[in-house]
């Protein structure tokens, strides 16, 4: 708390001094002229500022000392705030920039505390200190409040209708101080479910679940959760939508109306309510398929052609959605024609008493109406006509088919049946319909107010006269029906001879039971779209706050406790008494502006010293009656005694001499006041001393004559208290001698030391140390004496490294120096670490690793090193240090990262030292890992005769991590062949193979570059085969064309020619091949590519060869002669041109033929030749007929077809 400076004397203690004296008056809660008044009680806000408001009403012959705000707590009394006319205001230095005056003076010492904590609970007291009255003061306790945090939330399943009693939603008010009321507000006849749950600091979170049993009429209605608290201004309200899932429900529009033969546009829309929506319309006809002339377009059935009888029958439409299917039936009846006339009359009608209600009749035929009525049968014999019209009337309809009457329903009579008839000339037509009669109830409501037993009963009493048939009626008191105690519900109906019923309901119950202030009446009727609400405000009891006050007062020279018995807030009066009965005044009142009742006693202070007072409160609120007790203080007057300071023991005080000193007197009392006379040495107080308030002043400073023993006498009534002290005089000091001042700075154990010394100094100095930045410091100073000097030591430690620079600053006090001296030493900013990262990569098992290393050279202590994913995730590691040289330490750390794991992130070193602020951070990137390059290749080889498979590996490859996959039947005779260069950037892997181990299936070569990943290259072996050996020339097969034979094949050389070739040729895929031919002795014969050289006749066998593949011929070679063939071509030739010339003479023959034949015989002949024309297969032979009257014979055309054979 600051202080303004002072001085003040010491009374001494076992020969030390002690601080001043101080008056202290306790236990008072006002007096005459001097009232304190503040709150009873302050609720603030968790987190927000209050205000503790202190009025001081100062008499005028008063004057304010000093006001002040002091706390009670376990461990003590502490102040607070202090304001004072003359020094100003002071304040806690616990209590920071917390707490200030609003606007402090005489008469206001109201103050404000900012960012209320659940630390600031509890009892604050407002002291005032008046001249020559003493101290008054007046508590005030402090709650805080904690305002809930409110959220709505659903229930953990969807609401179906039909299921089961489900939890809709639940409202949570989470700690809040005290515990918050909750509740759900709704129409629905669901029951709400609460749970409390205690938290930390008081605070309370209350749940409140409704529970419902979901129906489809309450989609897209909204509960309301209703939150009451202290800290909220007003009622807090979160709605929550319902949204209860259900089969879709299905009306049909049109399906209440007459139809017959012949209508035209008759259309039925299916509509249908669903949560979810409904996805699917369907119609069906039941006794069997839609009929022709009926379209369906989704949820419409439309007839687009005019009835006909058969399209009576039941359709349906059924709808579906998530939840189910439902439908409803159409009951589709159509009416005969004009030929079957009928009536088309509106169904039963219910009307209300008072209102119209209309008849409608149609007559549907094509017969001529000769007149038409309604009427009505009021006994077995007679009729009441209403309406209607006939051939002999004076007035026409302008529809002889249409006959709607309008019947004004003035009484229940109106009940009852009406026909309407139609007459034709042929025909008589009637149907009937049947009217019931309802009546709508007048509502009314009363209050009235009964006493019984000295306890007021309330009954309200819900008419709901001339109803038909009878209401229900129920009840809503507030927002909650009314359920059992303290509620009783009558309810008396009576039928008059009108037929309408009266209906009355009492709602009875004790006024001070019931809390709402509105009670409903609800009535139910068919003639009611809605229910009948009918409120009425009803009375209603508050609770009272009832406390006890006692304060003092004077009189006419004495003192009075008015002890008041104080009612506020509470409907009705409360009766208050007083006890014990003492034989005094006693003064009521009531404040005709405001609700509060006073009940107050004057008591003579004295008589009733230490006494207790009970208030009696009674009031219907009141289970029993309420009591309020204070206790009277018992007045004292005397020294203080405490544990640090016995004043009874203090007889000796020393005082400086030429100092100005106040002596305050420090007495234990509860007094309203006191008188005090103080004398010295049994004599009145020298000049220049006096008794100002509480405090002995010297005015004109101390002087060696002050010395003595005084003694102040305290008195009231018949309290005394006698305060004694010997006061001696101190001359004054020597001359002072000011220090000679000098620091040094060092390391040690690294840190740095630093020394200030102020020696050889009278008296001794002061010395302490001032750092410019917060760091970790540590302070010890000693003091040494030599020959009445003095020499005073501060050593200051501080850390060899720090991230500031840091300024040290010595601070000397001495008498002898107007202002502190100091001495200031800059300790040099501490060198910044260097960090250093690398990687390089390697191999271990198969799997590529980047190993990064941190490296750090640091000053004084070795710095921290941690290693971070990019997801700021750590990375374990081991550290190491070296002493490189004195003060330098290296530090460095190292991971190995698998590169397939870590490729393309940043990877982060972050190091901690002490001359760092924050952690300073080397990031560096880890490549991608790329996958090696691989190409396959397959090679034919000609010695030996295999095949070789090549695989080259271009990249990171490692050489274990390189192989083949083979097929599964597949098993090499040798392994496959591996080939690396020493850079370990390129491998190649060979596999050499037989075709025939391999031929048309795939080799597949394999890079494993990790446990999951792979790089796979594939090359398929080519499929070879080769059928046959074929002969370029011209050839003949002699025999081998079945497979028990050999192929042998025919050829036929010129003679007399040499080195004659035959070329030959395979039928097969492969790229190239052998050939070898042999004579059948066994002798080879020459082959030139692919053409055998003959050298005679005789029978040759030849084999092509590619690998494995095989295959052989046999030829038989013969030697003609060029003459013989000569021969045989020009017999050849001969022949062919004899054919010729036959034909053509037979053709000539035909077309030169006389007609000289007779005409059956000409048709004869000439259908035998039209015979030959015809299709095969043709079943009949066209005879055309020639005609007579012309005498030009008939041309034909024949086509002759002759099949000559030849070996040719």
């Amino acid at each position: 708390m600051e202080e303004k400076p002072a001085q003040r004397a010491r009374l001494p203690l076992n020969g030390l001094g002690v601080s001043t004296f101080v008056l202290i008056l306790c236990g008072l809660t006002g007096v005459s002229s001097n009232q304190v008044v503040v709150q009873r009680n302050v609720n603030a806000v968790l987190g927000k500022n209050i205000t503790l408001s202190c009025i001081i009403e100062v008499g005028s012959n008063l004057s304010l000392t000093q006001s002040s705000w002091e706390r009670n707590l376990p461990s003590g009394t502490i102040t607070l705030a202090v304001f004072n006319p003359v020094f100003g205001t002071s304040y806690s230095p616990d209590y920071g920039k917390r707490i200030s005056f609003v606007s402090p003076s005489q008469r206001d010492a109201t103050i404000t505390l900012e960012g209320v904590g659940f630390a600031d609970v509890g009892s604050y007291t407002c002291k005032v200190a008046t001249f020559p009255l003493g101290n008054t003061q007046a508590s005030t306790f402090v709650n805080v409040l904690v305002e809930p945090k409110v959220y709505v939330s659903a229930g953990p399943t969807p609401l179906l209708e039909g299921g089961n009693e489900s939890l809709v939603a639940i409202c949570i008010a989470e700690r809040g101080r005290p515990e918050a009321e909750v509740s759900w507000e709704s129409d629905l006849s669901g029951q709400s479910v609460t749970q409390t749950h205690d938290d930390a600091n008081g605070t309370t979170s209350v749940q409140v679940s409704y529970m419902w049993r979901p129906q489809s009429y309450a989609q897209g209605k909204t509960l309301t959760c209703v939150v009451r608290h202290p800290a909220l201004q007003t009622e807090f309200k979160i709605p929550y939508t319902l949204n209860v899932q259900f089969a879709p429900i299905v009306s049909v529009e049109g399906k209440d109306r007459s139809w017959y033969v012949g209508q035209k546009n008759v259309k039925f829309t299916c509509d249908a309510k669903a949560n979810p929506p409904a996805q699917r319309f369907t119609w069906i006809r039941l006794d069997g398929p839609m009929p022709d002339g009926v379209e369906i377009s989704n949820n419409i059935l439309a007839f687009i052609r005019p009835l006909k009888r058969n399209d009576s029958a039941i359709y349906r439409c059924e709808v579906m959605n998530k939840i189910g299917l439902r439908g409803e039936d159409v009951n589709f009846w159509v009416q005969g024609s004009g030929e079957e006339p009928s009536l088309e009359i509106s169904e039963n009608v219910t009307a209300v008493l008072g209102e119209d209600v209309y008849l409608s009749c149609r007559y549907l035929g094509a017969s001529q109406i000769q007149s038409a009525e309604w009427k009505r049968q009021t006994s077995k014999s007679v009729f009441e006509q209403l309406a209607g019209f006939s051939n002999d009337s004076s007035s026409y309809p302008e529809s002889v088919t249409n006959l709607t009457v309008q019947v004004k329903v003035s009484s229940v009579e109106a009940e009852g049946e009406y026909i309407c008839e139609f007459k034709s000339e042929d025909e008589f037509f009637s149907r009937s319909v049947f009217v019931t009669v309802l009546g709508r109830p007048d509502v009314q409501i009363l209050v009235r107010e009964d006493v019984i037993n000295n306890t007021s009963y309330q009954s309200v009493t819900c008419f709901a006269d001339g109803g038909r048939p009878p209401p229900q009626i129920s009840w809503m008191v507030g927002s909650l029906p009314p359920s059992g105690y303290p509620f009783t519900v009558s309810v008396r109906e009576s039928l008059p001879s009108n037929g309408l019923f009266n209906l009355s309901s009492v709602l009875r119950f004790p006024t001070h039971l019931q809390d709402e202030d509105n009670v409903t009446c609800v009535i139910q009727h068919p003639t009611l779209p809605h229910p009948k609400l009918a409120t009425v405000r009803v009375k209603t009891y508050t609770r009272p706050n009832v406390t006890i006050k006692a304060e003092m007062v004077q009189q006419r020279g004495s003192y009075f406790w008015v002890v008041s018995c104080i009612s506020s807030g509470g409907r009705p009066d409360t009766d208050i008494s007083l006890a014990p009965n003492a034989t005094v005044r006693i003064q009521a009142e009531k404040d005709s502006h405001s609700d509060v009742q006073r009940l107050s006693v004057h008591l003579p202070a004295a008589e009733y010293d230490g006494r207790s007072l009970t208030c009696r409160f009674t009031h219907p609120k009141f289970s029993h009656p309420e009591e309020r007790i204070t206790t009277l203080p018992t007045f004292y007057l005397h020294k203080v005694e405490t544990d640090s300071s016995n004043f009874l023991d203090a007889e000796y005080l020393e005082l400086q001499e030429g100092e100005t000193d106040v002596i305050s007197l420090q007495i234990s009392s509860n007094v309203p006041r006191y008188s005090v006379i103080c004398t010295k040495n049994n004599g009145p107080l020298p000049e220049d001393v006096e008794l100002i308030g509480q405090n002995l002043t010297f005015l004109a400073g101390v002087k060696p004559l002050h010395a003595g023993l005084y003694e102040c006498h305290f008195s009231y009534l018949h309290l005394n208290a006698v305060l004694r002290f010997n006061v001696t005089v101190k001359p004054l000091p020597l001359k002072a001698v000011p220090p000679t001042i000098s620091v040094g700075l060092r390391s040690e154990d690294g840190r740095w030391v630093m020394e200030c010394v102020a020696a050889e100094a009278v008296p001794a100095a002061n010395v302490s140390w001032l750092v410019s930045q917060s760091v970790s410091e540590e302070f010890w100073f000693n003091s040494s004496s030599y020959n009445g000097s003095h020499t005073v030591r501060g050593v200051l430690l501080v850390p060899f490294c720090s991230p500031w620079e840091l300024t040290a600053k010595c601070v000397i006090h001495h008498p002898a120096f107007e202002l502190p001296e100091n001495r200031s030493i800059r300790l040099p900013l501490c060198a910044r670490p260097n960090i250093t990262i690398n990687t390089s990569t390697e191999w271990k098992d198969g799997r590529k690793y980047t190993k990064v290393c941190c490296s750090v050279i640091s000053i004084a202590s070795a710095a921290d090193i941690r290693w971070l994913s990019e997801d700021n995730s750590n990375i374990s590691n081991l550290m190491q240090t070296e002493l490189l040289s004195e003060g330098v330490i290296s530090a460095w750390s190292s991971v190995d990262l698998p590169s397939s794991l870590f490729s393309g992130q940043n990877i982060t070193c972050a190091v901690k030292h002490p001359s760092l602020e924050t952690p300073a951070e080397r990031t560096i990137h880890i490549p991608e890992h790329k996958p090696p390059l691989l190409s396959v290749t397959v090679m034919r080889q000609q010695d030996p005769p295999l095949w070789q498979a090549v695989c080259d590996c271009e990249g990171e490859c490692f050489r274990t991590n390189l192989h083949w996959v083979l097929p599964k039947r597949a098993r090499p005779k040798t392994p496959p062949l591996a080939e690396f260069e020493d850079n370990g950037i390129k491998a190649t892997l060979t596999y050499q193979f037989p075709l025939a181990l391999h031929e048309g299936q795939n080799l597949t070569c394999m890079y494993q570059f990790d446990h999951r990943k792979s790089e796979n290259r594939t090359v398929q072996i080519p499929k070879y085969y080769i059928t046959s050996v074929k002969i370029l020339n011209h050839s003949s097969l002699l025999s081998g064309r079945h497979s028990d034979q050999r192929v042998v094949f025919g050829l036929r050389v010129q003679k007399n020619h040499l080195n004659q070739r035959i070329l030959l040729g395979v039928e097969g895929n492969v790229p190239e091949y052998s050939l070898h031919c042999q004579r059948s002795d066994g002798s080879t014969v020459e082959v030139d590519e692919s053409a055998m050289i003959l050298q005679d006749e005789g029978l040759y066998s030849c084999r092509a060869s590619f690998y494995h593949h095989t295959a052989s011929m046999t030829i038989q070679v013969e030697v003609t002669d060029e003459d013989e063939q000569f021969m045989q071509i020009m017999v050849i030739c001969i022949s062919s041109v004899t054919a010729v010339l036959l034909i053509l003479g037979v053709v000539l023959l035909v077309f030169c033929k006389k007609d000289k034949t007779t005409k059956y015989k000409e048709q004869e002949s000439v259908a035998a030749l039209t015979s030959l024309m015809q299709e095969p297969g043709s079943p009949e032979v066209k005879k055309p007929g020639a005609a007579e009257d012309k005498g030009i014979a008939q041309l034909d055309n024949y086509s002759i077809v002759l099949d000559v054979k030849s070996a040719l």
